[in-house]
């Protein structure tokens, strides 16, 4: 019966979070509450234990969607022991692991968030060590393959924030790899598609801040195909090329090829045209003057 409260109680915070927050913390407290009680009761019972580490991660969720951030990094904290635990005692189990690495993605975000991004690249390593692992006995598992593309590009991001551009560039190619990879065995999951597009646009990035142009076109040609009918994206994209050929125009005198601006210019272009045949009726003044 408590446990069915317990489960009721945390089903029904989660109903109230955009209609009531103080009513909707109340509840998840609550919950936690019943189902701590139930945990130290039995010790042994790793459904009761599941139940817990889950609605704790649940409220680290809705405490990070709200900005408390250190009150949400103490529930994903406490959520990451229980799965370490149960992990622990039932290690054939993939369930428990990936719950694993899902809250540690989580803590991850939620300390760099709060202005700790070295604590949270040690936790996304630590949840991208999971997912490898998980990987080697399954290793075509769309699941894993694209949680752990997104744990690598969090790496990556808060390897940014520390100015750590080379192990950003590094994170990001390791995203992209595991995200090619799932895209491909379900090439109409947009989700999928959307993650793949956003870690080529940061992988771009950081390519085109270490002078790596060649990689940030080659990459942003890859975005490009991923929204080839779609008139927002392909604008977004005409954009990038027109900035690398800026960037590549500054950096001539470092050593940059010239014709590599001449053809960023060109890609642009062609991404423009891309992007009024997919229906892009006009440009706003911002973007005319963008190209100008």
């Amino acid at each position: 019966v408590m446990l069915h409260l317990a489960a009721s109680t945390a089903n029904y915070a989660s109903l109230l979070e955009r209609s009531d927050i103080t009513a909707a913390e109340e509840s998840y407290a609550y919950a936690i509450r019943i189902l701590q009680q139930l945990a130290d009761a039995r010790p042994n019972d790793a459904a009761v234990h599941s139940d817990l580490a889950l609605t704790r991660n649940s409220f680290g969720a809705f405490l990070s969607s709200l900005g408390k951030y250190s009150t949400a990094i103490d529930q994903y904290r406490r959520s990451a022991d229980l799965f370490a635990d149960l992990a622990a005692k039932a290690p054939s189990s993939h369930v428990y692991r990936n719950d694993l690495a899902l809250t540690n993605n989580n803590l991850g975000l939620a300390l760099s968030k709060n202005g700790h991004p070295k604590l949270a690249e040690v936790v996304f390593g630590d949840a991208a060590e999971i997912q490898w692992g998980l990987l080697t006995t399954d290793p075509d598992n769309i699941t894993y393959l694209g949680t752990l593309g997104g744990i690598c590009n969090n790496l990556g991001m808060v390897r940014e924030q520390t100015k750590d551009l080379e192990g950003a560039a590094v994170a990001y190619s390791e995203a992209l790899e595991s995200q090619e990879k799932a895209l491909k065995a379900a090439p109409d999951n947009k989700t999928l598609r959307d993650f793949l597009s956003r870690t080529c646009f940061n992988y771009s990035r950081v390519c085109q801040q270490t002078g790596n142009i060649r990689t940030a076109m080659k990459t942003t040609i890859r975005r490009r195909e991923l929204w080839e009918h779609d008139s927002e994206h392909l604008l977004s994209i005409a954009r990038e090329f027109a900035e690398a050929s800026r960037i590549c125009s500054e950096g001539i005198a470092n050593g940059a090829e010239a014709c590599t601006a001449e053809e960023c210019l060109r890609l642009a272009a062609e991404s423009l045209r891309m992007a009024a045949d997919a229906g892009l009726e006009r440009l706003t003044s911002d973007d005319a003057a963008f190209f100008v």
